[in-house]
């Protein structure tokens, strides 16, 4: 049997008015009221869960914000979420689609495939 239930605490294993429940609490408030605007690219706001923060610059990335979390700093997260998009799982998978074709076809690459159609409408 799990701790939390033998105890009566939450899953986290903290009481509910501890501090460090509390402090735990800001963050995911927080959190939930960035991503209660929506993704930044087309909008979607009706499931939090499919939300995700793409970093800009992955270079200046301290760490995924899911991780911050664990530090209790609304200041630290809020740091760390200015440095990214809010966006959906549909519009999240496109960024990495472009990033990785950007990368991985040079202009003469895309200008020899076969399929040129079918890049040409991804990138758009």
């Amino acid at each position: 049997m799990p701790r939390h239930y033998r105890r009566g605490t939450p899953k986290s294993g903290r009481p509910k008015g501890s501090k460090k429940a509390r402090e735990d609490k800001k963050v995911k408030e927080f959190i939930l009221s960035i991503k209660s605007q929506g993704c930044n690219i087309c909008g979607y706001s009706k499931c939090f869960e499919a939300l995700v923060f793409h970093h800009r610059n992955p270079n200046n990335k301290l760490s995924e914000i899911s991780k911050l979390k664990q530090y209790r700093s609304v200041e630290k997260v809020k740091r760390e979420i200015d440095k990214c998009l809010l966006v959906c799982s549909n519009c999240h998978a496109e960024i990495h689609m472009k990033e990785r074709l950007e990368n991985i076809l040079t202009e003469k690459e895309i200008l020899r495939s076969p399929n040129i159609t079918q890049l040409t409408l991804w990138s758009q």
